[in-house]
């Protein structure tokens, strides 16, 4: 039979508790493999009392990177039997020449093919000096974020798992920021194509995403039912998988037409061999951190003035709007937080999330019962539906829409906890230099 891939795949026991909340919704692949023999072993007492667990195991040799093969002894030690530990080890050794090894096989042929726990992270870190050139410490982030988008491309392009294209979609997304925040950096007429083409790659993507984010959070929409509807969502969930798999394929071919390619190799050229001009770029020679206080202070000070000309009479197009420019807000101090003291940082990312999370809240409520009830007349058009499971989908949609104008009428105490004077004193100790002499 297949391995299982994910948590609800394992058999209930130690190992799904433990790595069901690990794994989440990422699957878990196949990195190397070891084939060999392995026998249980455990020392009794006179009482019948396990005082000591071992494990001998066998590898026939030349198996991959593993250099000789052979035997391996392991010790799982007892609380309270470390000198009988001792003893027995010190009996195998001179017995049989048995010691134990810690490194596990599995250990020895990650790091023979270059990986090893916790080398892969969405996060970007990147480490900028001060005095470096923007444009060269700007090239330097976006080499990374190019770096990111490539690894999870192959897993985006078979589905691996969600996550393989919600991090390349982060990568497209913070690759757009940068070019739009930061363009005074680079010259603006090969720019220009690359907005343009990432741009494409952002609308190509989204369909996939949009339909994975409905199959993830199903459950959710079943919990959120009076319990004589909950079963009768199966018709949507099954609509929502053939749409996902329509839209995966497409993705797929996607990535692997001329279009896409072209685009990341003259991407990755233009960072790593700038084009020659007349005029350097205006902002291209100055320091990182002036460039990323002046950028970063300019849009704090527009995330304010848009927070503060909201009433509770705007339109939701207003939050919206608020929440794309805390996002680019939210960019920039994670591309320039090695320029900055730690703390701090995150105290102000911390602090802009809780106003994101609130805003993409508002949003995703919005959207949601939007799309459901378009979904519902899309299955319509598609064949018979049962009235019961168009119930439960009206249902969530008054639901969703109750929720958006809870969410609507928390905003103003959202924003306050954001924008009060703590947080704006930190923004201007960091980030305000005096050729920016406006306040927020």
């Amino acid at each position: 039979p297949a391995p299982p891939r994910f948590p609800a795949e394992l058999p209930p026991g130690p190992l799904q508790r433990v790595l069901a909340p690990t794994l989440e919704m990422r699957a878990l692949l196949p990195q190397a493999e070891v084939r060999g023999r392995l026998w249980r072993l455990r020392c009794v007492d006179a009482h019948g009392k396990t005082i000591l667990r071992l494990q001998l195991e066998h590898y026939p040799r030349g198996q991959g990177s593993l250099p000789a093969g052979g035997a391996a002894l392991r010790v799982e030690p007892m609380r309270g039997y470390r000198r009988i530990e001792r003893e027995v080890l010190a009996w195998l050794e001179a017995e049989f020449g048995l010691r134990p090894k810690p490194a596990h096989p599995l250990e020895i042929l990650l790091a023979a093919s270059d990986h090893h726990p916790g080398d892969y992270s969405s996060r970007l870190q990147v480490r900028l000096e001060p005095e470096m050139a923007a444009g060269d410490a700007v090239r330097t982030l976006l080499l990374e974020l190019l770096a990111t988008l490539e690894r999870n491309e192959a897993g985006t392009r078979a589905d691996l798992d969600s996550e393989f294209l919600h991090d390349f979609r982060v990568s497209v997304r913070r690759t757009r920021t940068a070019i739009g925040q930061l363009k005074s950096v680079f010259p603006q007429t090969p720019l220009a194509r690359f907005r343009r083409g990432f741009a494409w790659l952002g609308e190509v993507t989204s369909p996939t995403r949009d339909l994975d984010v409905y199959l993830l959070g199903f459950e959710d929409y079943r919990a959120a039912l009076p319990e004589e509807l909950r079963g009768h969502l199966g018709p949507l969930h099954d609509f929502l998988v053939r749409h996902q798999q329509l839209e995966q394929l497409r993705l797929a071919r996607t990535l692997e037409t001329q279009r896409y390619r072209r685009l990341i190799e003259a991407w990755r050229t233009f960072l790593s061999d700038p084009p020659a001009t007349r005029r350097p770029p205006v902002d291209a020679g100055r320091t990182v951190l002036e460039v990323a206080s002046e950028r970063t202070w300019r849009m704090f000070r527009r995330v304010v003035r848009e927070g503060l000309a909201i009433t509770p009479d705007s339109p939701a197009t207003d939050l919206h709007e608020l929440r794309k420019s805390c996002k680019k807000l939210r960019y920039l101090l994670e591309f320039f937080q090695s320029l900055y003291p730690a703390a701090e940082m995150r105290l102000l990312i911390r602090a802009l999330k809780g106003l994101q999370d609130h805003l993409g809240e508002f949003q995703d409520l919005e959207v949601q019962s939007l799309t459901l009830a378009r979904f519902a007349a899309e299955m319509q058009a598609e064949g018979a539906v049962p009235e019961a499971t168009l119930r439960a989908m009206d249902y969530l949609v008054q639901d969703l829409h109750a929720r958006q104008q809870h969410s609507r009428a928390t905003f103003a105490d959202h924003f306050a906890a954001f924008s009060a004077k703590p947080n704006r004193q930190l923004f201007r100790c960091l980030f305000r230099r005096p050729a920016l002499q406006e306040t927020p």
